[in-house]
C-alpha cells in the first residue's frame, strides 16, 4: 500500500508523459467513447500513472495517483488555479453551467461565489436540512408500496433522480414540486450534459453546419433556462421557505451585487448535481446492494437497530456507520465526479514528468479509486474498506469522489447525508431484489451513469 505524500528531488531531466496512440483529427475520443472506463484503465496499464490523451485536438495530461492529486489540488494549487481554456471537452458544457461556483474557470470569481454559497452548507443547517430530506424521501417512496404489492419491477435510477430533484429543489428554491416537474427539469439538464460528449467532436464542425445534436442541445438549454427562471421567481416569493439558497443569495446580492444571471448559474450547477451526479452515484449504490444480498441484510439490521421503526434524524446518522460505508464504497467504484481539470500556470514536474506551462492536466479520480497499489482487488465491492482501522493508513486522497483542495464540492456532506438517509429509509421499508435478465452498463457522461437502468423488485418489510 502506497502512502507517500512528498516528492523526491528530481535527479534527471523530466521526461515527457507518454502519449496514448490516437486517431487523426479526433484523437482518442472514439475509443474513449466506445470503451469508456476500460479504455482509461488499459491506458494506465500500458503507459503508467501519467500519460497524455488527445481529445479531438486538445491534449490533456492524465494523472492517476493520489500523490498527483495532492500535488495539483493542494501542495502546488497556486500553479493550478484555473481550469484552463475551453478545450473540446469543456467547450460544450460552458453554456449550461455558465459561471456557477462549480463551473467558473476564473479562480477569483470562484472564490467570491464560494464565499456567497458556503454559509448555506454550514453544519448549523444540518438538522433542518436532514428533516427536509427525510420528509422528501418518505413522500417519494410511499407509492412504492403499490408497486411492491403488484410485483412490478421498479427502475431505481429514475426513482432516485426524482427523489434527489425533489429534495434539492426544496433546499435550493424552498418550494415543493411534483415528481413530473422535477423529472422534466432533470431530463432537460441531462440532455445538455449528454451533448458534452458529442460536443468533443461537434466543436470541430463549423457552427453553420447542420447538426441535429446541436439543435437538441439548444432546445434542452432553453428548456432548462425557462424552468430555472420559473423556480427562481417562486423562490423569491414570500410563500417560499425563507431559508432557501436563492433567497439567501438574493439577500447577499443587495449587499454584494449578486446578479440575476449569477442566481441562474448557481441554480443550474445545483440542479446538475441533483439531476445527474448524485442520482447516478446513488443508483449505483442500489445496483450493488441488490447484487450483494449480505450487504443489504447488514444495512437492514443496522437500520432496524438504530431507528426502531422511526424516521431517521440527524442524531441517528452516526449510528448508521455501515450504511455510510456502503455509500463510500459505492462512490469509490462509481465516483460522481470522476475527473478534475486544471491548467499549469508555470512549468512543473510531477513524478519526474515535465508539465509545461499552459498544459491541461486531468486528475483522473476513477484511476485513483481503482489503483491496484492502493486498493486490493479494486473491482470488488467491499464496504469494510472504510472502517477507521483500514482508512487510517491510506493516502488521504485515495478516496475523493467530491474532488479535493479548495474547490472540493460544497455539498459533499449533504450528498452523503441524502444518500445515507435514502438508503436507510428504503432498506427500512423494503427488501430489494435484482431483476433477472436486466443488465446494467456504464454510460459515460459528466458522471458515470447506469446504462439500461437499475431494475429491482420490492418486497415490503415488517
Amino acid at each position: 500500500m502506497m502512502t507517500r505524500t512528498t516528492f523526491a528531488t528530481p535527479t534527471t531531466t523530466p521526461r515527457t508523459p507518454p502519449k496514448v496512440a490516437a486517431w487523426p483529427l479526433v484523437g482518442s475520443v472514439p475509443p474513449f467513447y466506445w470503451r469508456k472506463l476500460d479504455f482509461l484503465l488499459q491506458a494506465r496499464a500500458t503507459y503508467g500513472d501519467i500519460y497524455t490523451l488527445d481529445l479531438a485536438g486538445s491534449d490533456v495530461i492524465v494523472l492517476g495517483h493520489p500523490r498527483h492529486a495532492q500535488h495539483v489540488l493542494q501542495d502546488h494549487a497556486s500553479n493550478y488555479r484555473t481550469k484552463g481554456g475551453a478545450t473540446g471537452f469543456r467547450a460544450s458544457s460552458i453554456p449550461l453551467g455558465g459561471d456557477g461556483v462549480t463551473t467558473t474557470p476564473d479562480p477569483d470569481a470562484w472564490r467570491r461565489q464560494r464565499r456567497a454559497v458556503q454559509p448555506f452548507f454550514h453544519k448549523n443547517h444540518f438538522d433542518r436540512l436532514t428533516s427536509a430530506m427525510t420528509a422528501a424521501i418518505a413522500e417519494s417512496i410511499a407509492p412504492w408500496q403499490a408497486i411492491a404489492e403488484a410485483g412490478t419491477p421498479l427502475e431505481m435510477a429514475e426513482a432516485v433522480t426524482q427523489i434527489s430533484m425533489k429534495a434539492v429543489i426544496k433546499m435550493v428554491f424552498g418550494v415543493d414540486v411534483e415528481p413530473r416537474t422535477g423529472g422534466q427539469l432533470a431530463q432537460a439538464v441531462n440532455r445538455t450534459l449528454d451533448y458534452m460528449w458529442e460536443g468533443m467532436l461537434a466543436h470541430l464542425i463549423p457552427t453553420w453546419w447542420p447538426s441535429p445534436g446541436r439543435r437538441h442541445f439548444q432546445h434542452a438549454l432553453q428548456s432548462v433556462d425557462e424552468m430555472i427562471h420559473d423556480l427562481i421567481e417562486q423562490a423569491l416569493q414570500p410563500t417560499a421557505d425563507p431559508h432557501n439558497l436563492m433567497q439567501m443569495l438574493w439577500r447577499k446580492g443587495q449587499e454584494e451585487g449578486v446578479t440575476e444571471a449569477q442566481l441562474r448559474d448557481e441554480a443550474v450547477t445545483m440542479m446538475f448535481g441533483a439531476s445527474e451526479a448524485l442520482p447516478a452515484a446513488l443508483s449505483w449504490t442500489f445496483y450493488l446492494v441488490t447484487r450483494y444480498p449480505q450487504v443489504q441484510r447488514q444495512v437492514q439490521a443496522e437500520v432496524d437497530l438504530a431507528l426502531d421503526q422511526n424516521p431517521p434524524t440527524l442524531a441517528h446518522l452516526p449510528q448508521l456507520a455501515y450504511t455510510r460505508m456502503v455509500l463510500q464504497e459505492s462512490f469509490r467504484l462509481y465516483a460522481p465526479i470522476y475527473w478534475i481539470q486544471r491548467m499549469a500556470s508555470e512549468d512543473d514536474d510531477i513524478d519526474g514528468f515535465a508539465i509545461p506551462k499552459g498544459s491541461i492536466v486531468v486528475v483522473l479520480i476513477h484511476l485513483i479509486h481503482h489503483h491496484p497499489d492502493i486498493w486490493q482487488d479494486p473491482e470488488r465491492f467491499e464496504p469494510e474498506r472504510f472502517t477507521p482501522e483500514r482508512t487510517a493508513p491510506r493516502h488521504k486522497l485515495a478516496w475523493m469522489p467530491f474532488g479535493a483542495g479548495q474547490r472540493v464540492c460544497s455539498a459533499r456532506e449533504h450528498s452523503l447525508m441524502l444518500g445515507q438517509l435514502l438508503l436507510a429509509q428504503v432498506c427500512q421499508c423494503y427488501h430489494l431484489e435484482a431483476v433477472p435478465g436486466r443488465t446494467t452498463g456504464v454510460k459515460l457522461s459528466t458522471s458515470l451513469e447506469p446504462k439500461g437502468g437499475v431494475w429491482a423488485t420490492l418486497e415490503r418489510r415488517g
